[in-house]
């Protein structure tokens, strides 16, 4: 049996590296760009912040902990969530040293649970057979720190860009909101876009569509998509064969792109504050130009009743006009604009 992880050591050769250039939560000096390694279902799981509070639970449950140094090994009987809430475990074993996952291939001490839980500290873990990291990126495309936020048992978990949120998290939870955008839209059919991937909630509930046919999503930062695959809400983004993933500059793949393409467009850019470029005249008459003429586009922008999104839903409705699209209405309830 293997022996308990050192926190931030080593990684299994079979899980996703992150980027050498943000460890431990940290940028570390004199590091290289984004290195990319498939996530296999196997070799590490994922624990957020919450289901490591529930696994250090079993600590108290070890007879003889405080007089013994070493507990002899227990299974506890679960159900024990992990993977962000994707799966659970129907047991564990653990002993005064911590706990053994996934049949006893992940090794987690008690103080390695209690670093994941510390008063006031989120996140999302991926745990391996020699150690763990924060599931967090350094992006060299944006010089901006990358984390994946999990919310709570049960729901997608949201990423922080620069400590920018991506999701609506007050109100509704990212798996909502995405179902409320795909409402807002109806149905899509033949060949989608999907303007900046993210996490791929709207990719992957694009392509479960039936009358889709493909789906074409286009994402900035290779840092985003580190956090996608290791991410195990995002796992289906890479194994629909319907999602067509795309890395790179938006502004510049449109223009390469042949006109009326697609007859759904879901264009979901974050803040204004972080991408201009996506909000101009100029993306928007690309945006108009390969979408079919009875084609139709829903266009995220925010909260409609905050002073900055009211500001907003003005000029990006005026926008959408001027290139192009006939009929444009608001859609607050899915906090966006739709136009065709």
């Amino acid at each position: 049996m293997s022996g308990f992880g050192t926190g931030r050591g080593s990684v299994s050769a079979f899980c996703a590296v992150p980027s050498p250039g943000f460890i431990g939560g940290k940028h570390v000096r004199g590091t290289v760009g984004a290195v990319v390694v498939v996530r296999a279902s196997e070799g590490c799981l994922v624990l957020a912040h919450y289901e490591a509070s529930e696994l250090l639970k079993v600590r108290g449950r070890i007879k003889d902990l405080v007089t013994s140094k070493v507990a002899s090994l227990s299974s506890f009987g679960g159900p024990f969530s992990v993977d962000l809430g994707t799966r659970s475990l129907e047991s564990i074993r653990a002993d005064a040293g911590g706990v053994y996952l996934d049949e006893d291939a992940i090794p987690l001490s008690w103080r390695d649970l209690q670093t994941m839980t510390k008063k006031g500290k989120t996140g999302a873990y991926e745990c391996y057979e020699d150690g763990w990291e924060k599931i967090a990126e350094f992006s060299e495309e944006t010089q901006r720190a990358i984390s994946l936020l999990p919310l709570a048992d049960g729901f997608a978990p949201t990423v922080v860009i620069g400590g920018f949120g991506m999701h609506r998290i007050k109100s509704s939870d990212p798996w909502t909101d995405t179902n409320l955008k795909m409402k807002a839209l109806g149905t899509a059919s033949g060949n989608t876009l999907d303007v900046c991937t993210g996490l791929g909630y709207t990719a992957i509930a694009l392509a479960d569509q039936p009358t889709v046919d493909r789906v074409t999503t286009i994402e900035l930062d290779p840092s985003i998509v580190n956090i996608q695959r290791r991410n195990p809400w995002s796992r289906r983004l890479f194994e629909n064969p319907k999602i067509d993933r795309k890395v790179g500059d938006a502004v510049e793949l449109l223009p390469t792109i042949p006109d009326q393409s697609f007859s759904t467009i879901v264009h979901d850019p974050p803040a204004l504050a972080l991408c201009n470029e996506l909000y101009t005249l100029d993306f928007y008459h690309q945006l108009r130009r390969t979408l079919k003429p009875s084609g139709k586009l829903y266009h995220y922008v925010g909260d409609p009743a905050s002073k900055e999104s009211g500001r907003l839903f003005r000029g990006i409705m005026d926008r959408l006009k001027q290139a192009g699209f006939q009929k444009v209405k608001r859609a607050d309830g899915a906090f966006g604009i739709l136009a065709r």
